[in-house]
């Protein structure tokens, strides 16, 4: 209920910024804050909805972000010859246009080229 308290704050808060910077000509209604307030609390009486499933990798178990940096970095090690062409056809089975943008913006980033080859 404490946190409540502090976000009907921040929120009146939020609504005189954004009246005073003219982001807004109206303020928030009341039954919109309201609204609002009922959906964090019913979010926060719910706990976290994150997934904190781990996932293990030689024996170690790690998060989701770890273990898939793990497994590509193992796998780049054992073949330091791999191309970025070649890559994905070891890592990809089933095929889908999405997937195919994601991979494609990674491989181009920044990240890739620092960390991976």
């Amino acid at each position: 209920m404490q946190n409540l308290a502090k976000v009907s704050i921040l929120s009146e808060f939020s609504n005189a910024c954004r009246l005073d910077l003219e982001i807004s000509d109206t303020g928030m209604t009341k039954e919109l804050e309201k609204q609002t307030l009922a959906a964090i609390s019913e979010v926060s009486s719910k706990g976290s909805t994150r997934d904190k499933t781990k996932f293990s990798f030689n024996g170690v178990d790690k998060a989701k972000n770890r273990y898939i940096y793990t497994v590509i970095k193992t796998y780049l090690d054992d073949n330091p010859g791999i191309t970025i062409n070649d890559f994905p056809k070891k890592f990809i089975v089933k095929k889908s246009t999405i997937l195919d943008k994601k991979i494609r913006e990674f491989q181009n980033s920044i990240f890739f080229r620092k960390f991976f080859l």
